[in-house]
């Protein structure tokens, strides 16, 4: 996944300064106490479901 519009244009104008993204991940578990992890559309990789804000105009 790339950077957003919002970012791009962001790391134009601030170059590499520090900059807090806010986003949240939980840890889901079933009755056995299994992880349930998830996988984006066409990723081999599994992970914790999770995300990050978006920007709302």
């Amino acid at each position: 996944m790339g950077m957003s519009d919002y970012y791009q244009n962001l790391r134009e104008k601030i170059g590499n300064e520090l900059v807090f993204m806010p986003g949240v991940a939980g840890i889901i578990r079933n009755e056995q106490g299994e992880i349930l992890f998830g996988r984006k559309h066409k990723e081999s990789t599994w992970g914790l479901i999770a995300g990050r804000a978006g920007t709302f105009c």
